[in-house]
C-alpha cells in the first residue's frame, strides 16, 4: 500500500494546466483508486482547488483528502492526514507542480521526515515553467537517499 501526494495541481499556476503533467497526474490518481492507496491533494493558499479533471477521478472515493498550505513544503500537511487517518507511511509517491519549487520541498521534506521511507517521484507527471527548471528540480531530488524518480 502507499500514498500518493499531488501537488498544487491548481489553474492558478499555468504548468498544471500542460497536457503531459495532466495526463500522468490523472494515471497516476486512476492507479492509486485502482489499488487502494490513499490521495492527497495539496493546494497553495489562495490559489483555487485541485483541477476538477483530478479531482473528480476520486470523487467517490473514500481515501481521499485535501490539506492547504501557506509555504512550499507540504511535507508537514501531508504528514498531519497521514497520522490522522492513519495513511501509509512506508512509501510515498508524488507528482505535481513545480519540480523545482514545492514538489523539490515536499519530497525533501517527506524525505527528511520519514527517513526510512520509500518516496517515489513521478516525474512525468510533474512540470516546472521549463526543461531546465524541471531537470534541477529532480536532478536535487535524485541526491535524497530514500527517493527514487520514476520518469
Amino acid at each position: 500500500m502507499y500514498t500518493l501526494v499531488v501537488v498544487d495541481m491548481q489553474a492558478k499556476f499555468p504548468d498544471s494546466l500542460g497536457k503531459r503533467v495532466q495526463d500522468n497526474c490523472k494515471r497516476a490518481i486512476r492507479k492509486a483508486v485502482k489499488n487502494k492507496a490513499a490521495i492527497i491533494f495539496v493546494e497553495y493558499k489562495g490559489y483555487g482547488p485541485t483541477l476538477p479533471c483530478l479531482t473528480k477521478l476520486a470523487k467517490d472515493y473514500k481515501k481521499v483528502y485535501h490539506t492547504v498550505k501557506n509555504e512550499w513544503d507540504g511535507s508537514s500537511h501531508s504528514l498531519e492526514l497521514v497520522k490522522m487517518h492513519s495513511l501509509s507511511a512506508s512509501k510515498i509517491k508524488v507528482c505535481g507542480v513545480y519540480t523545482d519549487c514545492c514538489v523539490a520541498a515536499t519530497v525533501q521534506g517527506l524525505s527528511n521526515k520519514l527517513s526510512r521511507s520509500k518516496i517515489e517521484l513521478l516525474s512525468r507527471a510533474c512540470a516546472s515553467t521549463n526543461d531546465s527548471n524541471h531537470n534541477s528540480g529532480i536532478k536535487k531530488m535524485q541526491t535524497l537517499p530514500n527517493v527514487r524518480v520514476w520518469s
